[in-house]
């Protein structure tokens, strides 16, 4: 579990709640809700603040839940605990601009720096993008 997630876990304890429950209250879909807990969206700004408001968070949980947040937007540029959000954009980023349909090149990895690991290939059939690391076995299709 997260610390994210134990903070907010926390505080939907303590108000007799569930994730749907606080989703409602900050007027968020259910599984962007989820995606935060476990690291995979950011909390942003807006949503730390409707969650101060909405649950009327004392000096000490909010210093808490900052923390956590923070952490995890940290977990989440790095990569740690999402295959979709900013490691498929490093990934994508890792796309020579001028290969062509039926091409493919091998290139350094952005995620795990490794050298020529890399393999990116354009389908000829639909110009589709497969992308493949093969030392930290990240693996992307468009």
């Amino acid at each position: 579990m997260t610390e994210l997630q134990k903070v907010l876990t926390d505080i939907r304890i303590q108000h007799d709640e569930v994730m749907g429950d606080m989703a409602k209250k900050l007027g968020i879909l259910h599984g962007l809700m989820s995606d935060i807990q476990l690291e995979r969206k950011p909390l942003d700004d807006t949503l730390l603040h409707k969650l101060q408001v909405a649950y009327n968070l004392d000096d000490a949980t909010m210093k808490r839940v900052t923390e956590a947040r923070d952490n995890a937007i940290d977990n989440i540029r790095d990569g740690e605990n999402d295959d979709t959000g900013f490691t498929a954009l490093k990934l994508f980023n890792a796309i020579p601009e001028n290969l062509k349909w039926g091409e493919s090149a091998i290139v350094d990895c952005p995620i795990c720096h490794a050298s020529k690991s890399v393999t990116v290939a354009r389908s000829e059939f639909n110009g589709h993008v497969w992308i493949h690391c093969k030392d930290c076995k990240r693996n992307l299709i468009q």
